[in-house]
């Protein structure tokens, strides 16, 4: 029995002798994503020899897969290395996720590797925070994906815009490479205007199975644009003495209002421009039609947001006229809006009288009523509809009723035709003694002051006499004139050594004259005085009422322009530039419009071109409408004056006319 145990005991004696050490020579990364490979290489050592079979798991959050199994034969104290390779694919491990290692196992000796994690997520991220789009429009959606061991992603993406079972809701797939992606989608037109859920799906592929995915939802709004314009007139005809009611309304892409601003234009039969107003979307404007306006046809255009709506209301006819009775004069006016002409019953007692009446719009008549002597009841009725009863004194023989019959008329041509005769007379008298008189060669003495005051008028070309700068939109003032009321912009170029050009042979006669071309091509309206150069955008002219946009291009366009002239040719212009606001009555002619400017409008134009030294500044007013252009600071001991720091956008077809400018110049 002792030798029993003895022998048992020997033989786990020499078991222990047989032990092996397992190495691993290099471990596994932190994290690793399905599809991806490594390499375990181990080192198996053996104190006293062993022939075992050596394997290694892939343990995953307690489940085991044996991935790697070969039998191993070692003599005492030698050693052996080997790698294995550990595939993360679904074929080989099935399942298996999250936290892991990797376990080699030879006989009763075991290693492990440090922990590390098998995912099989993908990181997305969205390139914009804030997605925005507009209807009709071509989306670009950027971002990328990351999987778990921080390589980028190669499969696919899914993208969606709109819930499950919302209508309208779009998709689109695209591909991902190296973790980027960028996916375009075309937005319907008619999308409605609100925020959608952005629903983006990747995934990688092994065969026909999905591997590696993620997932991402963010929001996307989309823009509410207009689309459509109308222009409704609540009642026509429009009775006269009563407000035309028109209404403004914007469509979106969906056919909902817009709450936005209008203007509108009414215009009379002779699309001559009656009024101007701006007014708030979908809200009645009320304009008045006067008692006496003729019933014609007259036009409503309606601007928004770049759009026009037009239509039309008649002005209903309206035939009535007003009486009054003072003593025994019976006063008939015509306070309808075409020629009243009909029968007029008055009823004095017991006996009716009947007039004619005849009568343009707002003329009126007299008529003087007779009865013998007493007090009446009298009745005025029109058309056969009961009028006005009045109580008066009469005189007279027998009931009448008579038109008087005024004198001033007749005396008035009399007088006119008197005077005619005079004047033929006089003439007469004149012609005779021109006749017997002598002539010497020597001009009439009316015609020498004539061609004397001629002279002495004052040039408006800012430059010398015999000065080459023409303009095709010429701009006069004129201190008394009947025209439209326009709100206007104007660029003023102030020349501040004009002595000095004037004296001098150079180009800046020809640049000043390209920059004319250049402003009136563009619609402006060119006005000279002394050493400025107006450029006057009204509407009148440029057909909008929005003139600072084109006029900060204009002052742009002509500061570049100058500062290339002084940069290239040794005559040199010392200039200033302003912009300003306001308001100018104007009317066009045959060869020039003529204008009276209103308030300070051109006069604080010039004082700003007069104090600015290679600058443009420019008023209050123009700065609030270029707040989306230009970023303005206040010039300092100026008020209400400022100047361009930044522009924020720039006219590529100004750039382009310089450039060619430039080029021109530098010839």
């Amino acid at each position: 029995m002792k030798k029993l145990v003895f022998a048992v005991l020997f033989l786990i004696f020499l078991g222990g002798l047989a032990n092996a050490e397992i190495i691993i020579n290099a471990q596994p990364k932190k994290s690793y994503n399905l599809g991806d490979s490594f390499l375990i290489p181990v080192t198996i050592k053996s104190s006293s020899g062993a022939t075992k079979i050596f394997s290694m798991d892939l343990i995953c959050d307690g489940s085991s897969i044996n991935f790697y199994k070969n039998g191993i034969s070692l003599s005492a104290g030698e050693e052996k290395k080997l790698e294995a390779s550990l595939i993360l694919t679904k074929s080989f491990i099935g399942e298996s996720r999250g936290t892991c290692v990797i376990k080699g196992i030879f006989g009763a000796e075991y290693a492990l590797t440090q922990e590390f994690i098998l995912s099989d997520k993908i990181t997305l991220s969205l390139e914009a925070q804030e997605l925005a789009f507009k209807p009709g429009e071509t989306a670009t959606i950027k971002g990328k994906a990351i999987k778990e061991n921080g390589g980028g992603a190669d499969g696919f993406i899914e993208l969606k815009i709109g819930n499950e079972n919302e209508s309208g809701s779009i998709t689109q797939l695209g591909t991902i490479q190296n973790g980027f992606f960028s996916v375009d989608i075309i937005i319907p037109e008619d999308m409605e205007s609100k925020k959608y859920l952005l629903q983006l799906s990747v995934y990688e592929k092994e065969g026909e199975e999905k591997t590696n995915t993620g997932f991402l939802n963010s929001n996307v709004e989309i823009f509410q644009i207009p689309t459509s314009l109308e222009a409704i007139i609540e009642t026509t005809p429009v009775e006269p003495g009563t407000n035309a009611k028109i209404r403004g309304v914007l469509h979106d892409q969906t056919g909902k209002n817009i709450d936005s601003t209008l203007t509108v234009f009414i215009k009379n039969n002779q699309t001559k421009l009656i009024e101007q107003i701006e007014k708030p979307t979908n809200e009645i404007l009320e304009f008045p039609i006067k008692y006496n306006e003729k019933p014609l046809t007259w036009k409503v255009e309606i601007q928004s947001n770049g759009l026009t709506a037009e239509t039309t209301f008649l002005i209903a006819e309206k035939k009535d006229i007003n009486f009054s009775l003072v003593n025994n004069t019976l006063t008939v006016t015509n306070i309808g809006n075409v020629f009243y002409e009909d029968s007029l019953t008055i009823k004095i007692g017991e006996e009716d009288v009947f007039i004619d009446v005849a009568l343009d719009v707002d003329e009126s008549k007299e008529y003087k009523l007779n009865a013998p002597d007493g007090e009446y009841e009298i009745s005025i009725l029109k058309e056969g509809e009961e009028g006005k009863t009045y109580r008066s004194f009469l005189t007279g023989r027998a009931v009448s009723a008579n038109e008087k019959r005024t004198t001033s008329g007749i005396i008035f041509s009399f007088a006119w035709i008197f005077v005619i005769l005079i004047l033929l007379i006089m003439a007469y008298i004149l012609f005779r003694k021109s006749r017997k008189k002598t002539f010497f060669g020597h001009m009439p003495r009316f015609f020498k002051k004539k061609v004397q005051s001629d002279l002495n008028i004052p040039k408006t070309s800012i430059l010398k006499k015999h000065s080459l700068l023409t303009s095709k939109n010429k701009a006069e003032v004129s201190l008394s004139i009947t025209g439209n009321r326009q709100n206007s912009t104007v660029v003023c170029l102030n020349i501040k050594n004009m002595e000095e050009i004037e004296k001098t042979k150079g180009n800046a006669e020809e640049t000043l004259q390209k920059i004319i071309n250049f402003t009136e091509g563009r619609k402006a309206l060119t006005y000279e005085n002394q050493n400025n150069l107006h450029f006057i955008l009204a509407p009148i002219k440029t057909r909008t009422f929005k003139n600072e946009v084109t006029a900060l291009h204009i002052a742009q366009a002509i500061k570049k322009i100058l500062t290339e002239h002084n940069r290239i040719f040794k005559q040199k212009v010392d200039f200033g530039i302003s912009m300003n606001n306001g308001v100018i009555i104007a009317k066009p002619e045959k060869d020039s419009t003529k204008f009276t400017s209103m308030g300070n409008f051109i006069s604080s134009a010039k004082k700003m071109a007069g104090t600015a030294r290679q600058e443009i500044f420019f008023s209050t007013e123009v700065k609030d409408k270029l707040t989306s252009e230009i970023k303005a600071e206040k010039v300092k001991d100026q008020n209400n004056v400022y100047f361009i720091k930044e522009v924020r956008r720039y006219s590529e077809e100004n750039k382009r006319f310089i450039d060619r400018f430039v080029k021109r110049l530098e010839k």
